[in-house]
């Protein structure tokens, strides 16, 4: 019900604000808009095809639309970003202040979607060359009518860089290779030092963490072949900081440092980019990782999802072919999350160094 009161919401919100902005005639003779609003992770991968457009274009007529929090990591990037907070998505008098300015202030000549999906925000930006991929989800898919031009992934399933590779080649209208949109970010974050063992203890989801019990067993492994490195835990929020503290009590003869809650995001990036080996699961520093090539290991309950990097530099670790004994976790409860086995954990780590 709460979904589809949302999606009534959008629909109305979106078609009365074009009534109202038809009526000011905007010009289109400006700036190219990017929209990139979705995760840090999604942002990150999609670093080199943004440098692209950047190029092909010019920096000073390329801005970027995303999400509020996330404004930062674009500066991070250089780009130039118009950050969207969240009341401005579904309050209508707020989104019409937003959109009347994004419209006015820019004269969007071009509206480009490099995001894996679409949604409402296609509707209010009035330029006239507007290219994204087709959504066909429930709540997305009345957008794909506003576009000029959309496109379809070859497959759903297919990892991230092909699928980026194929937005990049939809809009830059140009031949690519997963080699070329391949992104590098060793340029923007300083990954010289190699100081410590990063272990990032959060998700998006639940399921994609593994029990503490499990965890304190792959750190075990990570201390044999680094004795003398300190384990840094990172991440946010009150579940994640309760999963730090469990970890320093499992292993209190460890030199571990808590720093869940304790740092920006710019100040954990500078972190990872400057440790020496990086453990995780399937979220943005995963991903931040794999962009400034730091060595490291990604736990998941299943490698063949998109965004498991297949790079050198990255081994992907996910349940044994051989059941484990049960760990008794009823947050982090997931059987294939926590069916990683210390010996297929260890040989990953092996590989690597």
């Amino acid at each position: 019900m709460i979904l589809k009161k949302a999606y009534i919401r959008d629909l109305l919100n979106t078609k009365l604000i074009n009534f109202i902005l038809y009526f000011f005639k905007f010009k289109h003779d400006g700036k190219i808009i990017v929209k990139s609003m979705d995760g840090i992770g999604d942002i990150l991968v999609r670093s080199t095809l943004a440098k692209k457009i950047i190029e092909k274009y010019g920096k000073d007529n390329v801005v970027f639309l995303m999400k509020e929090n996330y404004k930062i990591l674009g500066e991070m990037l250089g780009y130039t970003v118009i950050g969207i907070p969240r009341k401005s998505e579904k309050n209508f008098f707020k989104r019409l202040k937003l959109f009347y300015r994004i419209n006015k202030e820019y004269s969007p000549k071009k509206f480009f979607n490099i995001e894996f999906g679409n949604d409402s925000i296609v509707a209010n930006v009035n330029a006239l060359e507007k290219i994204g991929v087709f959504d066909d989800s429930i709540m997305a898919s009345p957008y794909n009518n506003y576009y000029t031009e959309f496109f379809y992934f070859s497959s759903k399933n297919e990892k991230i860089l092909k699928k980026v590779k194929e937005i990049g080649q939809n809009i830059l209208n140009e031949k690519l290779t997963e080699e070329k949109i391949l992104p590098n970010l060793q340029s923007v974050f300083n990954t010289n030092k190699e100081e410590g063992i990063v272990v990032a203890v959060g998700s998006t989801a639940r399921n994609r963490v593994c029990s503490p019990l499990r965890m304190q067993n792959y750190i075990k492994v990570l201390k044999d072949f680094y004795p003398t490195e300190k384990i840094l835990l990172v991440g946010n929020g009150e579940l994640q900081n309760k999963y730090a503290q469990d970890i320093i009590s499992l292993l209190p003869n460890f030199e571990i440092v808590n720093m869940v809650d304790k740092t920006s995001l710019k100040e954990v990036f500078e972190i990872v980019a400057s440790s020496k080996f990086f453990l995780g699961f399937e979220s943005g520093l995963y991903n931040f990782c794999f962009v400034t090539r730091k060595k490291g290991i990604g736990l998941f309950r299943d490698t063949s999802v998109p965004f498991a990097h297949d790079v050198s530099w990255i081994k992907n670790v996910g349940p044994s072919n051989t059941k484990l004994k049960d760990v008794k976790d009823d947050i982090y409860y997931d059987s294939n999350i926590n069916n990683i086995s210390v010996d297929d954990f260890r040989k990953a780590v092996e590989e690597l160094i």
